[in-house]
């Protein structure tokens, strides 16, 4: 049998986006059969069914009883899986049924969900900017007292971190301009988990080196460097192909 994985970086608010690909992967003889404990991979199955239509329910803030539930199976809509913002249905009628809710009620679910987007996402660029200042300040304050090396050094490594957690804040920038400004938005959430693995990380090897192996400073300025790049050249290749295969690789490598 023939199983397929992939990575689903959807907002909650994008539902025709959601229900397109989950319609064009039914054309291609695939059908959902499950959806990982982080909502991000969804597994999918070879069918013989070539009619399998999917609509999604989402969820405001009051969340579905059984009742309803109920009434969508009446209305021709078998309940499939749910992730922490939505509800996914099917039908595999040659015709779909009627959609699971009115267009102009799902619009304003729609909107007030984007909204929220909206608001997260402006408080996770706010922590990442304070992040960014304390975590130099920091440094620099740690490398100038418990070393003795030169100034420039200091300043030098404690900029290239810097740099580095700058990365997260530019790229909820991004994403905020894109959302308010209604444009297609290129860069994922799952983006920022991936960008934060590559920064968490050789930053942190880069101190165990610095404080309990007395490496040389100056060797761990061209140490970052190349991390430095590597993360800004992911950025820009990611946005440029947002549900590009190279996410999916690696967020399964480091997340799953």
């Amino acid at each position: 049998m023939k199983i397929e994985e992939y990575l689903i970086d959807y907002f909650p608010f994008e539902k025709s986006e959601i229900i397109d690909f989950l319609n064009e992967k039914a054309k291609q003889g695939l059908k959902i059969n499950g959806i990982s404990e982080s909502d991000n991979i969804w597994t999918f199955i070879e069918t013989n069914s070539k009619n399998i239509h999917y609509d999604i329910y989402l969820f405001g803030e009051i969340l579905p009883d059984i009742e309803f539930y109920d009434s969508c199976k009446l209305m021709g809509w078998d309940f499939l899986f749910r992730t922490n913002d939505f509800a996914i249905f099917y039908n595999e009628d040659k015709v779909p049924p009627l959609p699971l809710i009115d267009k102009s009620m799902d619009k304003d679910l729609e909107n007030s969900l984007y909204d929220k987007v909206i608001s997260d996402i402006r408080k996770d660029f706010r922590k990442c900017i304070l992040l960014d200042i304390v975590y130099f300040l920091v440094l620099f304050l740690i490398f100038f007292f418990l070393r003795e090396d030169t100034l420039y050094d200091i300043l030098l490594l404690s900029i290239e971190c810097g740099l580095l957690f700058l990365l997260l804040s530019t790229g909820y920038y991004i994403v905020l301009s894109d959302l308010k400004k209604r444009r297609k938005i290129k860069l994922r959430p799952v983006i920022f988990q991936i960008l934060y693995y590559f920064i968490y990380q050789p930053v942190s090897d880069i101190l165990f080196l610095y404080f309990f192996l007395d490496i040389p400073i100056s060797f761990l300025n061209i140490a970052i460097f190349p991390f430095l790049i590597l993360n800004i050249i992911l950025m820009l290749y990611l946005r440029k192909r947002p549900h590009s295969p190279l996410l999916q690789k690696l967020y399964k490598h480091n997340f799953s």
